[in-house]
């Protein structure tokens, strides 16, 4: 019989692999089908570096860690609730919330409004703001459900550099939609006590809403119906022109989703600098990068996405992150996925080359033109809307 010898790490690497291929047995059929078969997955068919053979390994692995993170959960919370019981106990839960929060919405709003200045530090006169709880999301406000298809192309050079920048488009907002769900978060330690003071109730009310959300958008396989959207939250943002400037706009049924979709909406705000200046181009990137249908896998990947990148960055402020937003979006497809891949899948040199880019930018652009750009930025009124 023939005799292989196997060193210590190559040893390690055979039982990470052998633990790695169990954690991915254990996952949700539906969560495995969309890694298996990416066409299948709409949030990374649209956006070819997410499946390249690189990075197949890193997003098993983003949902795995993410998947037994929720379940851990589960297993401890005190709700007792069974995981076919979920979706009626966040129903149920919510409807509760909303009962407490209606006599102090005005309170609840104007905290959101400082929570997210406090956050980003952005001056006030900078950009208006609205932002509202309500009973109900209008499921009538034009966002697509389903990316829409372009059927004319100029020439195949067009068509090639704007699938670039669609491409670009997809994973800029998942680091949107992940950064607003990590930052809100982050941002507990500036409201919630605030909120303590108006309900001891709610803080506990909230964590076991966001908690069994979470469990929720991976243990079902959601489907986004043009006849059906049932969101929490939606916001508005509306880029400058020479007579007005930006506008975000905010409703949703309870405060933490308020403050989440208010952080996407600075987000949204700061990506919108890597649109083209030519109107109809920009419309025909977002018809095709900013559909709803997206939403279920941006969330599951968007915060361990973008906690991959920024995480990396030494001496990080809340407030700088739209200003690398910003930047980010505006780089070219090359420059722009070498950063991500760099990053994402944790080479030695990572942690060099994202601190070393971001302290060139931000060298490169003082605070205030920041500021200057979110109230120059030009686009005939362009919206960028945006569920959750």
């Amino acid at each position: 019989m023939k005799r292989i010898l196997i060193n210590e790490q190559q040893e390690q690497l055979i039982l990470e692999a052998m633990r790695h291929s169990e954690a991915l047995s254990n996952l949700p059929k539906h969560l495995l089908n969309d890694l298996k078969h990416p066409s299948n997955n709409i949030s990374i068919s649209d956006c070819e570096f997410l499946y390249s053979p690189l990075m197949k390994h890193y997003l098993e692995k983003v949902v795995v860690k993410r998947y037994e993170h929720v379940c851990k959960y589960f297993l401890d919370n005190i709700d007792n609730v069974t995981k076919e019981e979920v979706a009626n106990k966040i129903d149920k839960l919510i409807k509760k919330c909303i009962e407490k929060e209606r006599p102090i919405r005005p309170q609840l709003e104007n905290l959101c409004y400082n929570t997210l200045i406090d956050l980003f530090n952005i001056p006030e006169d900078s950009f208006s703001y609205e932002c509202n709880l309500v009973d109900g999301i209008d499921n009538n406000i034009a966002i697509p459900v389903h990316a829409e298809p372009i059927n004319f192309f100029t020439d195949m050079e067009y068509a090639n550099n704007l699938s670039k920048d669609i491409q670009k488009r997809r994973f800029v907002n998942i680091l949107c939609v992940g950064g607003s769900i990590v930052l809100a978060d982050k941002a507990k330690e500036i409201f919630l006590h605030k909120v303590f003071e108006l309900d001891e109730e709610l803080p506990h009310l909230y964590s076991r809403i966001l908690k069994l959300n979470e469990l929720y958008l991976f243990i079902s396989k959601i489907k986004i119906r043009d006849n059906f959207i049932q969101q929490g939250g939606y916001v508005e943002v509306t880029l400058p022109t020479e007579e007005k400037i930006a506008n975000i706009k905010v409703n949703a049924m309870i405060f933490p989703i308020l403050l989440s979709e208010s952080i996407k909406g600075i987000m949204e705000l700061s990506a919108s600098y890597g649109l083209p200046d030519n109107q109809e181009e920009a419309n025909k990137i977002m018809q095709i990068s900013d559909a709803l249908e997206y939403e279920p896998w941006d969330m599951r990947l968007g915060p361990e996405i973008f906690n991959s990148i920024f995480s990396k960055i030494n001496n990080l402020d809340s407030e700088e992150i739209p200003f690398i937003i910003q930047g980010l979006s505006k780089e070219d497809y090359e420059t722009f996925f070498n950063l991500m891949k760099e990053c994402l899948l944790n080479t030695e040199k990572s942690e060099e080359v994202i601190n070393n880019y971001v302290a060139k930018y931000l060298h490169d652009k003082e605070y205030g033109d920041f500021e200057h750009d979110l109230m120059t930025k030009q686009n005939n009124d362009l919206l960028l809307n945006g569920y959750n």
